[in-house]
Parts: structure tokens; C-alpha cells; sequence
């Protein structure tokens, strides 16, 4: 990416965790511009062009379920959302800490964290999800730390999608788990990430007796 240009051009890194196979996400300094209320991030240009983002959907669920051989809803976060009558956002920001979390006696702090939602729409989130994702618990993969474990695996990907941008001179930026390409390479870029996300699935297929 030397030669191209993009909002916030710095270095990419991969950083680890201290135990094995534990964090190792990639990271940009681009990543970290501000996308939420205001969506600067995605206003920035790459090469001089607009650029997308392209993401996985529920990816850290699609991992588990892959790992475990279940079956995911099209989007579970909706499916839970539709039947407690909440927004989906609600959901997720629920679920992704509890599969980060390493012990129940955090689930007060993240609660106290959501503040915005009302603890009885917590306990119903939580219940639904169990009806939902029965394996989840079935596994005992909630307040295990799963979370850094899983950012592992998309390190994996992120370090095969490094590899075919270069192969192809598609010039992309990593976002989490997401990237931002121009907009003509968007199809490309969906179809490699799902690719090569099928790929890590096969190579660790041990990492399940780590989860």
C-alpha cells in the first residue's frame, strides 16, 4: 500500500495476545477515524477514489457455528432482535462482549456499560438467545474469553486477503474484520474474504478443542 494513498496513512500491524492464538487482529491507524454518528471514515478517499467497506455478516457467530458445525440464522441478531421487539444494534452489542467475556460476574459491568437498555430487556435478550443459539450455551462458549480467540482466526483471513490484494494489485485497507476497497472492487473483494474465510475454516480445523 506504499504507493497508494488513503485518509490516516500509517503502518499495519498485526498484534498478538499473550497467551497462544489469542488477539491478533490486523490494525491501520485508518480504521480508527470516526464512523459512527458522523461517518467520516467511509467519506475518505482511497487511491483518489470513493471507497466501500465490505464486511462479514455476525462473523464472530459464523466462526463459532462453523467450528461446532451448527446452523446460523441468515442474521441471528434480527432473529433475536424480531422476537424481543428490539433493535438489532441492542443485540449485538450485547452478545459481542458476552463472547469476550471471561467470567459471569462480568455480566453486571456490561450491563452497567449498556445503561441505555433496560436490564429486564437484557434478561429477555439473553433468554431468547438461548432459544435461538442453544449451542451456544450447550458448548459453554459464553464468559470463556472466546472473543480474542476468534480475532485470531481473522488475522488468519486478513493475512490471505493481504496476499491476494498484492497478487492482484487491488490496493485495500483492513477495518476489524472488514476492508475498504473502491467501489469497483467491492464484488471481488466479498467473494475473496468468504473464500478465503472457508479456507482458515478448514486449516484450523483443531482451533475447536481450543475454543
Amino acid at each position: 500500500m506504499r504507493d497508494f494513498t488513503w485518509a490516516k496513512k500509517a503502518p499495519t500491524h498485526r498484534s498478538m495476545g499473550k497467551d497462544p492464538f489469542t488477539s491478533g487482529r490486523v490494525y491501520t491507524g485508518y480504521q480508527n477515524i470516526v464512523n459512527r454518528r458522523i461517518p467520516i471514515r467511509t467519506k475518505t478517499l482511497l487511491n483518489g477514489e470513493k471507497l466501500c467497506e465490505v464486511d462479514f455478516k455476525s462473523n464472530h457467530l459464523w466462526l463459532l457455528s462453523a467450528f461446532f458445525g451448527e446452523q446460523l440464522p441468515e442474521d441471528p441478531y434480527i432473529e433475536i432482535a424480531d422476537a424481543v421487539g428490539c433493535s438489532r444494534s441492542d443485540v449485538k452489542r450485547l452478545i459481542n462482549p458476552l463472547l469476550g467475556a471471561t467470567g459471569k460476574s462480568q455480566l453486571a459491568e456490561i450491563k452497567f456499560k449498556l445503561h441505555d437498555i433496560s436490564n429486564d430487556l437484557i434478561d429477555e435478550i439473553l433468554a431468547t438467545m438461548d432459544q435461538v443459539l442453544p449451542w451456544l450455551n450447550n458448548n459453554k462458549l459464553i464468559f470463556k474469553g472466546i472473543g480474542t480467540k476468534l480475532q485470531y482466526v481473522e488475522g488468519e483471513i486478513a493475512l490471505k486477503m493481504f496476499q491476494w490484494a498484492i497478487d492482484n494489485q487491488i490496493p485495500l485497507l483492513n477495518v476489524h474484520d472488514a476492508y475498504a476497497v473502491n467501489p469497483s472492487n467491492g464484488a471481488v473483494t466479498h467473494n475473496a474474504m468468504h473464500e478465503f474465510r472457508d479456507e482458515v475454516i478448514k486449516e484450523l480445523s483443531w482451533f475447536k478443542e481450543y475454543l
